[in-house]
């Protein structure tokens, strides 16, 4: 009775931990944010879920290499979700060719398999909506490198996935990438 006792006490203090955090980063209060999503990841043994809590927070602070090298110590590098935020981070530097082989790199999910993408990990976040974000991280980093007409059709494969993406929308038309067959 006792380990069920700590164990329950662990968990509740794990998801007070995880509901501070989520608190914090609402608030804007980053550094907060960073210190109680450490709590959270050692509390619960290096939960992936808590590990990229901890790396969007570093992203949100600027803290690009060091969110780098925590998705690389975690292991988690080679996941999805994992070098999608590596090729984040490494566009957030303007490090547009590291970032294009980052994402070359990504596996295209495929309806055959349908776990290709996790998005457990990701609170809220469907497939559809995260593969929208990497096609349009995708028209960003070739916009970068001037390869504009792969740009174009990143962006669009991005309306695709999601029609709400505003920011591919607003790239297509904004570099004039946008015709009256994007409507269709």
């Amino acid at each position: 009775a006792v380990v069920s006792t700590q164990s329950t006490g662990t968990h509740g203090m794990l998801e007070a931990i995880r509901s501070k955090v989520s608190k914090e980063t609402r608030k804007h209060q980053y550094g907060n944010a960073l210190f109680w999503a450490d709590k959270a990841v050692s509390l619960s043994g290096g939960d992936p879920k808590d590990i990229f809590t901890f790396v969007n927070i570093l992203y949100l602070r600027g803290e690009y290499h060091r969110a780098v090298y925590f998705l690389q110590t975690s292991r988690l590098h080679v996941t999805f979700y994992g070098a999608y935020l590596i090729a984040k981070c490494q566009a957030a530097r303007e490090e547009w060719n590291e970032a294009k082989e980052t994402l070359e790199l990504l596996p295209d999910p495929s309806p055959l398999a349908p776990q290709s993408v996790p998005t457990d990990i990701i609170d809220g976040m469907t497939e559809q909506e995260l593969m929208a974000s990497v096609y349009l991280l995708k028209g960003t980093v070739y916009q970068a490198l001037d390869n504009h007409q792969f740009a174009a059709q990143c962006f669009k494969l991005a309306l695709k996935e999601d029609p709400y993406c505003v920011e591919a929308y607003e790239n297509l038309v904004y570099n004039h990438y946008y015709t009256g067959k994007c409507e269709e």
